[in-house]
């Protein structure tokens, strides 16, 4: 995981780069998966700069939330939302890093090595049936 947040700004000086910041094959690969960085067959995927900010200034949820602006403001600092998984993967590679793995990131989302309870349980009620409770995500006995 990043130390930083993605913001806005952080994005946006991607996006200027463009076409130059585009990935090439095998950028941002896991150091211990192979053939896990950029494919050649993506590149459909990454839309030019103006597609790409039309489609973060529609995203969110339900247009709730959106922080994009298409000229530098206020909001350089607040984190970049509604991007592709392909954009994401982009950004990422030319930052000099990697999306993490599913593996990587529910390790961080239970605290690590603590293998926290997720959010919204304290402790898990067994008596009652609940949509957010997943026992993998209980703190382990041993």
């Amino acid at each position: 995981m990043d130390v930083f947040e993605v913001t806005n700004g952080r994005f946006r000086a991607f996006l200027d780069a463009l076409p130059g910041s585009r990935p090439k094959v095998g950028d941002g690969a896991h150091p211990k998966v192979a053939g896990s960085g950029w494919q050649a067959s993506w590149d459909k995927f990454l839309k030019a700069r103006k597609e790409i900010e039309l489609g973060m200034a529609a995203g969110g949820l339900d247009g709730k939330f959106l922080t994009w602006t298409g000229v530098p403001g206020s909001n350089e600092f607040m984190p970049v939302g509604g991007l592709s998984w392909y954009e994401a993967f982009a950004f990422c590679a030319w930052d000099g890093g990697r999306l993490p793995t599913d593996a990587e990131w529910n390790y961080v989302a239970v605290g690590g090595s603590e293998q926290q309870v997720s959010l919204g349980q304290e402790p898990p009620d067994p008596t009652r049936a609940t949509l957010t409770y997943t026992p993998a995500f209980r703190k382990r006995d041993t």
